[in-house]
Formats: structure tokens, C-alpha cells, sequence
């Protein structure tokens, strides 16, 4: 085994590059962070936040914006940068790299929250400052100074968009702004304010009913179902009005007709469809019970309607235009949603008790299902629901650790703050079963004491 000597670091030339008869080429110190040099009058504020006055921060002449690939697929030139300030463009790179691909479940070059809404905020000012706010609360989960940022591109975009209503201009605008904000809640993590902005959307699309419908337009109304259609999982006593029966079924088509996996569902557009059913079931029961003691037999018609549904759908297996590993992946995660749904309508019909085989049957195939989607992969974006209902139908240590170890990795690699909500809401179901009780109604759990957590 060969012993590395060590240079001794004589200047300008060290020992062995003078016996050796080569150039020295002494190594570059590596400063910390916020490390001032001699002579270098010290910044005010952490090196790693950007301030309200970016001038101060990163003076214009010493910042170089990272030119990256993505601003290929976004249209994104220094013009159109030109009145963008240094701190806004850094989120706005923040913003393609990171959070925009925490979204979807496709690549890049398919990726609407690049294609479509990256362009508007390049146009519009209330599309500009909703993108920068919602990169500055996501980046603030590791740097907590970015909440100041986050706070007041939130106010300017609403600011922006009561002009845009006032004004009563494109509906693209406000709704991509609304929808927007209403991700930044979510990101947020113990906020309830998304329910409003995913009221305000609503009105914005009933708005539209009855016109043309193309894209980016076609985009924001399916990412407005498929939000409501989470959301709905959650609690019903607050969000029976945002179920997708209260939406105009407008004909979207395909955000994008040559992609065969759709950026928001995946595969999965009929299983969502079923979740939302389930919600839907959920609260006529709950209303039911609360008004008569007796079961109603066209509940458990629409459960078992439900249940054929769910028995009767596979996704495709093989598609010849998807590589073979994210093939699987997205069948895979599919096919856990599909799991997960099943659970869910048991659990409307029959309670929360987890000691059934048939709950620890669904469990098992949801963490089967999951174990095919490699960790850090873009399945991994919406997998968070499965994920919640396998853990808290777990049973076993075991199974626990499994949950609970992906739910780490996806809090560190998506890093939207609802993760971190549905890993405690698991932590305190886990622990009233260890305290002995077999079944523990999360959602009543998340109602009191997590209201503002969404399974996205």
C-alpha cells in the first residue's frame, strides 16, 4: 500500500514539484461560509439569506445568476430577467431546479410548472412574485431566514391579484396566481389558508364555464381537481364543497397530448377519481349518523360500486414509449394508490381498527408496491398518501420503520412542510396503538390537532 507524502507547501514552489521539475499549483483555501478576509469590511446578515435589499446582500457586480439548462424549457433570457432583482432571479433558479420538479411525476421537458408557468411569471407580475414566494418557503425549511422573503412576495402577489380581478383580465393569470399561493399553504405546512385560495380557484373556473379551454388554462384546471381531490381526503367538515362533483367538468384533455403519463396523476386519473368518491362517501355518511341510527342501503350500494371499481382496474404494465424502470415505477405507484383507496373506503364503511387481515393485506401491497419506486425518484413526489395509509394501518415495527424511512427521505429530498405534518400525525397514531388502542380515527386526529395538513 503506497504512502502519500505530504506537501510541506513552500511558496512559490514546494519541495516535491522542485524535485520533480513540474509547475506548482499551491491548493485554494476553502473559506467557510460568512468568513470575512483580512482587509474585507464584514456583511450584515447571514451569508445565506436573501434580503429584502438584494443590493446590499449581492452587490450586482460580484453576482453571477447561474445559467442552468432548464431556462431552455422555460424561455427564460437575461431581457426578460432585466427588472428582476438579484434575490428573485436566485429563487427564480431555486424555483426549475428544485420545486417545480417536487411537483410532477414527469421529466423536465414535460414538467408544466416549467413550460407553462415559468413564462407567465416572466410576463406577469402576480405569477412572478407567487413562483418566488413559494420557492422562498420551500428553501426556508433548510434556511429559515427565506420566511421574510416568502412573506413579502406572498403580500405583492396578492396585491397583484386583487388588481387582476378588479381589472377583470385573463383568468390564467389569477388562477395560476391563486393556485400558487395555494401550494405555498400547503409547503407551509400548518397553514389553512390553501382551503381559501382553493375556494377562490373554484369561483375563478365556474367563472369560465361554458368557454374554450386550452393550455396553460387546461393545466391549472386539472391542477385545481387534483388538489381538491387530496384535499378532500382530509377531514370532510371543512372541505365537502371542494369535491370535484362542485367543479365544472370541463373536457381538459391532456396537459400534454404525447406525454401517456399525465404530470399530476401519473396513471392513476380513474384511481384519484375513486378517492374522491370515497371522500364524497365519507360525508354523506357522516351526515347520515348524524341525523338517524339505522345504515342507509344506498351508501353501502355506492361502497360496493366503488369497491367493483377499484377490483376491476390494473394500470398499464408495459408502454413502449416509457423506459422499462419508470414504466414500473409508475404502475407501481398506480397500484398503491389503487391499495390505498381500498383502505380508505374500508375505513369509511367499517372504522379504523387495524387488527383485520384485511387491513394488513392492504398495507402489505401498498408497501410492496412502493418498494419498486427507487428512493429520490420523481414517483416519489405523489406518493405521500399510500404512504400515510400503509402507516397508519401498520401494525408491525417493521412495517412502521419502512414508513418512517421513506417519510425521512422525502421530507429531505421533496421538502414540502406537509410531509413533515403527516410524519407527525403518523408519530402520535403510532403512539396510541403502542398505548393499546387498536384503533385510532386519524382523521379525527388531524381535524383537532393538524388541521392544516394535505396528503399531497
Amino acid at each position: 500500500m503506497c504512502r502519500h507524502k505530504k506537501c510541506d507547501e513552500q511558496q512559490p514552489t514546494c519541495g516535491d514539484c522542485k524535485r520533480l521539475g513540474v509547475l506548482c499549483l499551491p491548493r485554494a483555501r476553502v473559506r467557510a461560509p460568512g468568513e470575512v478576509l483580512p482587509g474585507q469590511a464584514p456583511r450584515r446578515g447571514s451569508s445565506l439569506s436573501i434580503s429584502l435589499t438584494p443590493s446590499i446582500e449581492f452587490p450586482s457586480s460580484t453576482v453571477l445568476i447561474p445559467i442552468t439548462a432548464l431556462n431552455s424549457f422555460a424561455g427564460v433570457t437575461t431581457e426578460k430577467l432585466a427588472s428582476w432583482s438579484v434575490g428573485e432571479k436566485h429563487l427564480l433558479n431555486h424555483y426549475q431546479q428544485v420545486v417545480s420538479r417536487a411537483l410532477v411525476v414527469v421529466d423536465d421537458e414535460h414538467n408544466p410548472f416549467l413550460l407553462a408557468l415559468v413564462p407567465m411569471a416572466l410576463e406577469h407580475d402576480p405569477v412572478r412574485h407567487s413562483v418566488v414566494a413559494l420557492s422562498a418557503c420551500h428553501i426556508s425549511k433548510v434556511y429559515p431566514s427565506f420566511k421574510r422573503n416568502a412573506l413579502k412576495h406572498r403580500s405583492l402577489a396578492l396585491d397583484g391579484l386583487k388588481s387582476e380581478l378588479n381589472a377583470q383580465r385573463r383568468i390564467e393569470v389569477s388562477l395560476a396566481t391563486t393556485l400558487l399561493l395555494a401550494l405555498l399553504e400547503i409547503c407551509e405546512g400548518n397553514s389553512r389558508k390553501w382551503i381559501l385560495h382553493l375556494h377562490g380557484a373554484k369561483a375563478l373556473i365556474e367563472s369560465h364555464q361554458g368557454r374554450s379551454v386550452e393550455h396553460p388554462l387546461s393545466f391549472l384546471i386539472d391542477l385545481h381537481k387534483f388538489l381538491c381531490c387530496i384535499a378532500a381526503i382530509t377531514p370532510t367538515s371543512t372541505l365537502s364543497v371542494l369535491n370535484s362533483a362542485a367543479v365544472p367538468q370541463l373536457d381538459t384533455g391532456s396537459v400534454c397530448s404525447t406525454n401517456l403519463v399525465h404530470p399530476l396523476f401519473g396513471l392513476a386519473r380513474e384511481m384519484y377519481s375513486a378517492v374522491n368518491r370515497i371522500s364524497q362517501l365519507a360525508a354523506r355518511r357522516n351526515n347520515h349518523e348524524g341525523l338517524h341510527s339505522q345504515q342507509d342501503p344506498a351508501l353501502d350500494a355506492e361502497a360496493r360500486d366503488i369497491e367493483l371499481c377499484l377490483q376491476g382496474w390494473n394500470p398499464q404494465r408495459e408502454n413502449p414509449d416509457i423506459d422499462g424502470r419508470k414504466s414500473r415505477e409508475v404502475s407501481a405507484a398506480a397500484s398503491s394508490i389503487r391499495s390505498a383507496a381500498t383502505m380508505r373506503l374500508y375505513q369509511v364503511m367499517y372504522g379504523h381498527d387495524v387488527s383485520s387481515g384485511e387491513v394488513q393485506s392492504w398495507v402489505d401491497s401498498i408497501l410492496s408496491a412502493l418498494s419498486l419506486i427507487r428512493p429520490g425518484s420523481l414517483l416519489e413526489n405523489h406518493i405521500l398518501f399510500p404512504l400515510f395509509m400503509a402507516g397508519v394501518g401498520s401494525a408491525t415495527k417493521a412495517n412502521r420503520l419502512t414508513v418512517e424511512y421513506r417519510l425521512n427521505i422525502m421530507e429531505t429530498t421533496i421538502g414540502l412542510g406537509n410531509i413533515t405534518g403527516a410524519h407527525r400525525v403518523l408519530d402520535t397514531v403510532w403512539q396510541k396503538m403502542n398505548d393499546g388502542q387498536s384503533a385510532v380515527n386519524w382523521e379525527q386526529l388531524m381535524e383537532q390537532d393538524y388541521p392544516g395538513v394535505i396528503l399531497l
